[in-house]
Formats: structure tokens, C-alpha cells, sequence
């Protein structure tokens, strides 16, 4: 079992989850891995800087949540912010926290972003607008499967 902490997540199938005054823990079964895409963007920007630009460009709304997502790294939380749209079908996390990554094997790539229902060929065309940001140095698609990373699990129960 991979114990990952963050507030607030709203599961759709099993998980066992205890909840410590405004900590909700959740045991997440590895077993339950279920493939999903994302898009990985590297960007010089800031957080709120950066959703401000997709807002623009991909006519959304993202917000801060106040939902951010902490993880245990050496028996000491990190914190790595989020923006959602008020529905919750697009999110944004930061992959960096100061000097720590939430995905470690991608140090090249600063922040997430997650499309919930959306089609494949509507995900390229979100790449290809996101690349066209300024103050976007590049943007990727990636398919959970083929990174191994124990807080993946994390994007995944973000992305359904």
C-alpha cells in the first residue's frame, strides 16, 4: 500500500481514508492503477502567473484551491499548490515544492496539467495552444504507464 496525505480528495471507487483534524489520509491500492494522460509543462512562470495564461489562452477558470496537495518527504510535509476549475474538470499542480519534486523522474517539467473527459484529439489541441504561451518553454504529453513514481497514484485520482 502507498500512503500519499493531501486535502480534501473525492474518491470514485475504494480507498481506504481516516481523516486527522483537516489531514485526510488515503491508502491507495496500487493494484487500482488505472492509465490516464496529462500534460507536463515546463515554464519559468509562477503558479498564479501560469494559470492566469491558460485561463486566457484555453478560455477556462482556474483558481487556487485551497486543496493543495501535501506529501511526506522524510517525515516532513510538502506542499504543492493547485488550481482547479470550479466543475473540477481541469487542474493544475505544480511539481515543485522550494527543492523537492512531486514527481521526481520528471525534474525537467514544473507543473501538470489534467484534463478530465476530454478526447484525444481535443488534448492535442490544448497542447498546441499551451505551447503557444508565453513564458511556456515547452509542453508534453505523457501516458501514466510509462512513468513509474510512487506519487503518480496522486494525478491519477486527480484526473478522474
Amino acid at each position: 500500500m502507498l500512503i500519499c496525505t493531501f486535502y480534501y480528495l473525492y474518491l470514485s471507487h475504494s480507498a481506504t481514508v481516516t481523516a486527522n483534524s483537516n489531514i485526510t489520509r488515503i491508502n491507495i491500492d496500487k493494484d487500482s492503477r488505472k492509465e490516464f494522460y496529462f500534460i507536463g509543462i515546463a515554464s519559468f512562470e509562477q503558479d498564479y502567473k501560469l494559470s492566469h495564461l491558460l485561463n486566457r489562452r484555453l478560455n477556462i477558470n482556474l483558481s487556487h484551491s485551497n486543496d493543495e496537495i501535501i506529501t511526506d518527504n522524510n517525515n516532513k510535509p510538502t506542499l504543492f499548490s493547485k488550481f482547479t476549475t470550479p466543475d473540477g474538470n481541469f487542474t493544475l499542480i505544480s511539481n515543485r515544492s522550494d527543492n523537492i519534486l512531486l514527481i521526481k523522474k520528471m525534474n525537467k517539467i514544473d507543473f501538470f496539467y489534467l484534463a478530465n473527459q476530454i478526447s484525444p484529439v481535443d488534448f492535442n489541441n490544448t497542447l498546441d495552444l499551451i505551447r503557444k504561451i508565453e513564458g511556456v518553454t515547452a509542453a508534453f504529453i505523457f501516458k501514466s504507464s510509462e512513468i513509474k513514481d510512487k506519487n503518480l497514484e496522486i494525478l491519477q485520482y486527480l484526473s478522474e
